[in-house]
């Protein structure tokens, strides 16, 4: 429902963060509580370490840079990450593959996949419509605008579109236009060229810190947008207990409201929030 809703006003969500924080450990806590076990341990490629200087337990990037996870666990608090586990954060994929072979599991000629989970084929398009459609509702075309307020085309939903959008815009132009903003209150896609895309300032909520129970009020760090961005040098004002502007030395492409941003001291993770 939450991945549903936040299309519907305009945001593009990061699923697997939600899951991992409010399903997953969860649920493996709940069950460890139940079989009287001590921890519970997960196949994300990301390493969880104790640092008694500081008194907390920390996130830290897998050895396997092409593999990294650590972005999707931002969300998890301290109580969760003191009994995590998580091995496969100190290998890279190849040697895992080797040792599942060596063991002769099945998993070990299993295909990648980067796939959300409760959508098989990956097609968030059709898994949206019909959701809706099986609850009597769907949803409504509309305008397409520039940023002078010219229609020009038809939208077949809000949902169907994100930041940073070229392709299946249905419309022709001189020049390649991108999905710049996406006003779902009034059911309009605003689209203009590559250049509005780029912005140097963003606005975070519902924050998550790992590296401290209370943060400093400045805090300069390394800003991961989305999962396969790379990580841009940053500024964090904190404005409230959860919340902060960031604003990055240089401007960064498609910054995509309902997408994690994640904070990074070289391999630590310092937490990550929900962008504005």
């Amino acid at each position: 429902e939450n991945f549903v809703s936040e299309y519907k006003a305009g945001r593009t969500p990061s699923p697997c963060v939600i899951c991992n924080a409010e399903l997953k450990w969860k649920s493996f806590l709940k069950k460890a509580n139940e079989l009287d076990s001590d921890f519970i341990a997960t196949g994300h490629y990301s390493q969880v370490e104790y640092d008694a200087a500081i008194n907390r337990y920390l996130i830290k990037k897998g050895v396997d840079s092409s593999r990294d996870q650590s972005y999707f666990l931002w969300g998890l608090n301290q109580k969760a990450l003191s009994r995590t586990l998580l091995p496969l954060g100190k290998y890279k994929k190849s040697d895992i593959r080797k040792i599942a072979k060596k063991l002769n599991l099945k998993t070990a000629e299993k295909t990648e996949s980067r796939e959300n989970c409760f959508i098989a084929d990956d097609n968030y398009h059709r898994f949206l419509k019909e959701w809706e459609e099986k609850r009597g509702r769907h949803f409504k075309a509309g305008e397409i605008l520039n940023e002078r307020g010219e229609i020009l085309g038809q939208h077949r939903g809000t949902v169907f579109y994100t930041i940073g959008q070229r392709k299946g815009l249905g419309i022709s132009n001189p020049t390649p236009l991108y999905v710049n903003r996406i006003d779902a209150e009034n059911n309009r896609i605003i689209v203009g060229d590559d250049r509005a895309l780029y912005k140097n300032k963003m606005t975070l909520k519902d924050i998550n810190w790992i590296a401290w129970e209370n943060p400093p009020d400045k805090i300069k760090a390394d800003v991961k947008i989305r999962y396969l961005h790379k990580a841009a040098s940053a500024s964090i004002n904190i404005t409230g207990k959860n919340s902060a502007d960031i604003v990055f030395d240089k401007s960064q492409r498609a910054i995509t409201p309902g997408q994690s941003a994640v904070f990074y001291n070289k391999d630590i993770v310092l937490g990550g929030g929900v962008i504005a």
